[in-house]
Formats: C-alpha cells, sequence, structure tokens
C-alpha cells in the first residue's frame, strides 16, 4: 500500500488477499497502469495496485461512512451520516449566545476525488430560549443554502456556508472514535442454575454471587484451571467481573446492534445523547441545558448487553455558564459518576445515579 499511485511512492503497509477496503479513486500512473485509492485505515489513505485488486459491488460501498460521526468546534457541532449510496446527511448546531441556538440541515453527494460534499439545499432555523431553558420561538431563516464540506481526514472537516460568509471557514474535530467494531460480539450464556461466579478461574476462589440458565453476560476472557478445566470471565455487574466455569457456561455469538446516533429528548428538543461506536464499546455524552445560561455535560463509556442496557462507571460531569458572547466557565464537578443507559427501540431511558438524574426524561433518534 503506497501513498500515491505508482511505485516510486512512499509504501505505508501491506495487506493481504481477500480482504476488503472502502474504494475513493482511481488514477493510471506514467505506464498506463491503474491503481485505486483506498481507506487503507481510520486515518491514512493509500494506493494499491489494479493488477493485484478488483472493485466489488457491496451493500455498504457509501464512501462517508468513513467519515460518519460528530465533530466540534467551540460551540458548533457537524454530524455527518452516510446517505443513500454515495451521499451526506449534515446536521449543523451551533449556540451563537446564550439565548439563542440555529439549525442546519442539508445533504449532498459525496465527490471520492477532492474529499468533499457540496450542497445547495441547506435549511436554517433559529430557536430563541427562555430563562428556564424551554423554546420561545422558533423561525426558519432561510432555504436552500449553498455550501461545503470539506473531509481533511477521518477527524477533521472544514464547513462554509456562502449564506454566512462572516463565519468563514470553520475546522471541526472529530469528539471521539467511531471506529467500527467486528460484526459480532462473544458473550456467555448461562446453561446450568444456579452456577456460581466467584474471583478467579477454579473453585478455590471467593464465591461473588450466583446466576441462573439462559442468562447472558458480556465475555471479557478465558482461562484453564490446574485441572485443565476453562473458566471464562464475565461482567458479572456492572461494577465487578467474575469468573463462571465453562460446564455450565458457553460462549454465543450474537449480532451487534449499532446504538450509535444523536438521540433528543421529547419535552423540549433541546437536550441530546449522542452515541459513538468505539473499537470497544460505545461512548456517551449528555448535554443538558439547565437553563439558557448554564449547560450540563456528561461523558462516560461502556458496553450494551444483550438487552440494550449499559451500565457505566467513571462518568465526567462538566458544567459550562455562558455569557451573551460565549462560553465563560467550565467546571467539573465530578468525575465518579454511575447509572445506566437503555436503548429499546429507538428510544433512549436514562438514569445517573449520582443525582437521580434523567430517570424521567425520554430520548428518541432523530
Amino acid at each position: 500500500v503506497r501513498s500515491g499511485a505508482g511505485t516510486n511512492y512512499k509504501k505505508l503497509g501491506s495487506t493481504s488477499k481477500g480482504k476488503t477496503y472502502t474504494y475513493l479513486a482511481s488514477k493510471k500512473d506514467s505506464s498506463g497502469r491503474v491503481w485505486y485509492q483506498i481507506q487503507y485505515t481510520s486515518n491514512t489513505k493509500g494506493w494499491v495496485m489494479g493488477q493485484l485488486a478488483k472493485l466489488v459491488e457491496t451493500t455498504a460501498t457509501n464512501p462517508v461512512t468513513a467519515y460518519e460521526g460528530t465533530y466540534q468546534c467551540d460551540r458548533a457541532f457537524i454530524t455527518i451520516k452516510a446517505s443513500g449510496k454515495n451521499d451526506a446527511k449534515i446536521t449543523v448546531r451551533w449556540g451563537s449566545s446564550a439565548w439563542e441556538h440555529s439549525a442546519w440541515e442539508m445533504s449532498g453527494m459525496f465527490d471520492p476525488s477532492v474529499y468533499r460534499v457540496d450542497y445547495g439545499n441547506g435549511v436554517r432555523t433559529d430557536y430563541v430560549y427562555n430563562d428556564n431553558g424551554s423554546v420561545s420561538s422558533k423561525k426558519v431563516a432561510y432555504k436552500n443554502s449553498t455550501g461545503r464540506v470539506q473531509f481533511k481526514d477521518t477527524k477533521t472537516l472544514v464547513w462554509r456556508d456562502e449564506n454566512e460568509p462572516e463565519h468563514g471557514e470553520m475546522t471541526f474535530t472529530k469528539i471521539s472514535d467511531s471506529e467500527q467494531p467486528a460484526s459480532t460480539a462473544k458473550q456467555v450464556q448461562i446453561t446450568g442454575s444456579p452456577v456460581m461466579v466467584r474471583s478467579g478461574a477454579g473453585t478455590n476462589h471467593k464465591k461473588l454471587g450466583s446466576t441462573s440458565k439462559g442468562k447472558t453476560y458480556t465475555y471479557l476472557a478465558s482461562k484453564k484451571d490446574s485441572s485443565g478445566r476453562v473458566w471464562y470471565q464475565i461482567q458479572y455487574t456492572s461494577q465487578t467481573k467474575g469468573w463462571v466455569t465453562s460446564q455450565f457456561a458457553k460462549l454465543v455469538s450474537t449480532s451487534t446492534v449499532d446504538y450509535s446516533g444523536e438521540y433528543v429528548e421529547t419535552i423540549a428538543g433541546r437536550a441530546t445523547v449522542t452515541v459513538t461506536k468505539k473499537a470497544s464499546g460505545y461512548d456517551v455524552w449528555v448535554r443538558w441545558p439547565n437553563s439558557a445560561e448554564e449547560v450540563f455535560n456528561w461523558k462516560f463509556s461502556g458496553t450494551f448487553n444483550a438487552s440494550g442496557v449499559m451500565n457505566y462507571t467513571k462518568c465526567t460531569k462538566t458544567i459550562i455558564t455562558f455569557d451573551d458572547k460565549g462560553i465563560d466557565s467550565s467546571k467539573t464537578s465530578y468525575t465518579n459518576g454511575t447509572g445506566s443507559l437503555t436503548i429499546k427501540n429507538g428510544t433512549i431511558t436514562w438514569k445517573d445515579n449520582k443525582e437521580n438524574a434523567g430517570e424521567d426524561v425520554k430520548f428518541v433518534k432523530e
């Protein structure tokens, strides 16, 4: 895999027969040989010789998938989603002051030769808030604005809207890694009842509790005891890892549901939950305006069980205050919060144990 279309370019690494990559572009070298540009890693584009590779049609050929996620620039946020075969759906949210917030919705075709999306259907909606954080007015400012999103790499983009010349070009950085995990995830299913959960791989270890037939847990590791019997390490509770014997448990593969996306609360539509898939598990960011001058941010990570429940620890809460010009101060409230997040049929139920926050609020996927 090389940095350009030709054998005279720098070697970036190698790949092997059967592997597939997102196709970005093609080009001929000075001898007329065709080269294909691929998304080699999440951050690196590379070129492979057409003589040793071929184009194939798949159900997920949209190159925008390599750039999906939420990007941030100060108080503005851009969410990129793949749409159709090669289109991108773009959402921009921008708090222009403590009392006002604007949202843009647009879409356009991704051009892999220049890594850019040009659009001509942008719709800007302006929101004004009361002191209690509720929407006092909502107005469409304009429709059919033109602009572009230029991708520098899979973690950086530049946005420019021609209806907003005073903003110029704004550079956004991805909030968190959105690398896709494998399509299946291992879990441990209990086949006996009751089954003891122990602190280590062996009957000589301390009993942590018991479980029953049919229950499933996130699989963490496996190990043999002194007699050669295999034990599975599981996520027993949100804060406790334990071990069960393979004599009464088995590994199962379940389809991994992709819970990533942006969810908006159903009361005023201002609080949001952003769920981002990473290499192992998910990052979650809850943004909840407490008033027009104060916003609470919660950030945590975890994995979902087979029922769509994430029990999390080490949640960080940050309080951000604003004046009329923007951010006035940012303060970390705590870093050891615990709670749970449940996703079912595109709806989030959230409960933070530190403050009993969120248990009565529902968030729905946009």
